[in-house]
């Protein structure tokens, strides 16, 4: 049996609308890439699920190409712009956690 979601990923998945556009990053602001929400799912018995297409890189990131499709990745690395995974952001949310 797949561990179940975290709570966070569960409702960042729920937000997400599918056709919309989002900075992906996993390296704060500084590079990442704009990925379409292809489809989602909260499906606790398949986990909180996304699979999304690359549209733009900036600069370049993990070595993706634009067009690619990315399944099962964690809703909580998807934003809605770049701003928002800022190492400033990212501590306030951080801090607010604790």
């Amino acid at each position: 049996m797949p561990n179940r979601p975290s709570e966070e990923a569960l409702l960042r998945t729920k937000q997400l609308i599918a056709g919309e556009v989002y900075w992906l990053s996993q390296n704060w602001e500084h590079s990442g890439a704009w990925a379409r929400v292809l489809e989602k799912s909260t499906d606790i018995s398949q986990r909180a699920y996304v699979e999304v297409k690359i549209m733009e890189l900036v600069p370049t990131y993990w070595g993706h190409q634009v067009g690619d499709i990315i399944k099962g990745l964690n809703a909580t690395q998807l934003y809605d712009k770049p701003e928002d995974a800022s190492a400033e952001a990212m501590g306030d949310k951080i801090r607010s956690l604790t």
